[in-house]
């Protein structure tokens, strides 16, 4: 899946990630009265640059993402172009 946050800053978008994160981790799952272990996502997250065409940015997240899931899973990861870094 990939969110966008058109007029987000980048702390607002990590905070909404990590949001979304912890939702997730923290739901319960349940279906015809059975209760399921939880499940948790990894999220890769990457800021538009003037430069960026549709591919770049995806690009850009997608490699985040690989390094949450490299770390451990139920992560957030950024990618600003310098260096992808876990928060």
């Amino acid at each position: 899946f990939i969110i966008l946050l058109p007029q987000t800053s980048l702390d607002e978008a990590k905070m909404i990630a990590e949001r979304v994160r912890a939702g997730v981790a923290n739901a319960t799952i349940k279906a015809q009265q059975e209760v399921y272990p939880s499940v948790s996502i990894s999220i890769g997250l990457a800021h538009l640059q003037l430069s960026d065409e549709q591919n770049d940015l995806v690009a850009a997240a997608d490699e985040a993402l690989y390094l949450a899931k490299t770390l451990g899973r139920n992560k957030v990861c950024m990618n600003d172009r310098r260096q992808i870094l876990p928060l």
